[in-house]
């Protein structure tokens, strides 16, 4: 599991650079990123009581490699690979959604009222 821990890290770094590109799918809170010799789909679901969160790695063929997977409930401190999941998630949400640019577009808007 400490591979996964590294990749984790490594994935999240990459995605911030701008080194890998995710997108959104048809699903609320999913999102893409095809890389040369996988792809990877990150989802994060919201319970009554908590959350869920998961990343599927597939090769080029689309075989699943690996799924790693964290549900934890609200009064619990996340485990360690749910905080990397979620600092992934959160990463690639703000690059396919292209958060950045929005909200200085929003700052340049307010600051020119």
């Amino acid at each position: 599991m400490a591979n996964i821990n590294v990749l984790l890290q490594e994935l999240t770094e990459a995605t911030e650079r701008g080194s890998v590109s995710w997108e959104e799918t048809a699903q609320e809170d999913t999102f893409l990123a095809t890389l040369k010799s996988a792809s990877l789909r990150i989802e994060m679901r919201s319970r009554i009581i908590g959350e869920s969160i998961k990343m599927e790695i597939r090769d080029v063929e689309g075989k699943l490699i690996e799924r790693v997977s964290a549900d934890w409930s609200e009064s619990e401190r996340p485990p360690s690979l749910a905080s990397g999941l979620k600092r992934l998630h959160l990463s690639a949400r703000r690059k396919a959604r292209d958060t950045d640019s929005k909200i200085e577009s929003l700052l340049s808007e307010l600051q020119a009222s």
